[in-house]
């Protein structure tokens, strides 16, 4: 490459600008943009901790140089995590950590290669991914603070976690309820005109939809019914 020893490139700061995970309810995502000035910077590298190896490279080419601004292509020495993905601009290397879970916490590093001093320099970011599941809760709603017969009484089952669990399933006294209704989502279960035969436990069960993460059942919901006594008549009896 030829360049001219008259041309002295301004230092420009360089280093990550932004780190940000965002939490679906079927995938989390990391971004980690590291930023700089094109005209400063040579070459641009991402590291983790638990890596020697580059997750990726990208290399900037001057016009102190004596070529046209271009780059070469991204990823020339992406390592086999396939979610793992480099976007890169004339200003920036942004590593994106697809689908990521817990095993992805860790710290990230920008290596930059600057012309002006000659040397690489290095910003880091920690990052902590956090996927987990709570053990849901369930909220009871009724007309009347006894329940009696006849009302109509809903059961709600509370989740937490990242990503949000969902909701797979409800028991009654400790087996799969498919008699009472529930919504699309499964997360609410209601008893029509309840009657002294729903009297029991329920319990609802989320899972997480991030393998390995499982499942988590609520604690018992006991469900007590309130009905009218009833007489019952005797045969009649001969007394002799």
């Amino acid at each position: 490459l030829l360049y001219s020893t008259d041309i002295i490139l301004p230092v420009q700061s360089a280093g990550i600008t932004e780190s940000e995970c965002t939490y679906g309810d079927d995938e989390t995502n990391c971004v980690i943009v590291c930023t700089f000035t094109s005209g400063s910077v040579l070459a641009v590298s991402w590291y983790t901790e638990y890596d020697s190896d580059k997750i990726g490279e990208l290399v900037y080419y001057s016009d102190a140089y004596g070529e046209t601004d271009s780059w070469r292509s991204p990823c020339t020495h992406t390592v086999s995590d396939t979610h793992y993905t480099l976007v890169a601009t004339s200003t920036s290397l942004t590593l994106q950590i697809d689908d990521a879970d817990s095993s992805d916490s860790g710290t990230y590093t920008c290596e930059y290669y600057v012309t002006n001093d000659g040397i690489y320099k290095t910003d880091s970011v920690t990052l902590a991914i956090t996927v987990y599941i709570d053990t849901p809760t369930i909220t009871v709603t009724s007309p009347t603070t006894d329940i009696v017969e006849g009302d109509t009484v809903v059961l709600i089952c509370n989740v937490d976690g990242q990503p949000t669990p969902t909701v797979t399933q409800w028991l009654y006294n400790s087996n799969t309820d498919s008699t009472h209704t529930l919504s699309d989502n499964m997360t609410t279960l209601t008893i029509s005109d309840i009657s002294r035969d729903d009297s029991g436990v329920y319990q609802c069960v989320s899972t997480s939809n991030r393998d390995g993460v499982g499942t988590a059942t609520s604690e018992d919901e006991t469900i007590d019914v309130y009905f009218k006594p009833t007489v019952t008549e005797s045969p009649d009896t001969t007394y002799t």
